[in-house]
């Protein structure tokens, strides 16, 4: 979700942070961001209209943004509820679509080898995008 969108003190004009938190609902199916607080053309997977689950295929999320802003950064932490060491969850970003107003993130396991799995119902995983208006 945005929370109290704000300008980026960095000497770059109209430049935001959208903050999105996904609730992992079923690991495989349903990852539901929170929009509450969003304006118009934020939330998950799809754009017109924005839909409100993230899932798109094992292991991978999709979040909205409205189209042509310039993507600034990205950061991305999984609040994992299984604390057993070899299940532990790694996120980072995936495919950034500026043109079409998408950003992926990916998840995997810590095991090795490390391939992408799904966050277990009842994790929270929160994206923060830092974007510029064109």
């Amino acid at each position: 979700m945005i929370q109290d969108a704000h300008p980026i003190r960095s000497g770059i004009p109209d430049c935001y942070v959208a903050r999105y938190k996904i609730d992992i609902v079923v690991a495989a199916t349903t990852w539901t961001v929170n929009t509450e607080r969003f304006p118009s053309g934020f939330g998950g997977t799809t754009q017109s209209p924005p839909s409100t689950n993230a899932f798109v295929a094992t292991g991978q999320g999709r979040l909205t943004y409205p189209p042509g802003m310039r993507v600034r950064g990205v950061q991305i932490c999984c609040d994992h509820k299984n604390v057993a060491n070899g299940t532990q969850v790694l996120t980072f970003p995936g495919n950034v679509n500026e043109t079409n107003g998408t950003v992926d993130f990916l998840t995997t396991l810590t095991t090795a080898p490390s391939t992408l799995a799904n966050p277990s119902a009842g994790d929270v995983v929160y994206v923060d995008v830092t974007l510029e208006t064109v």
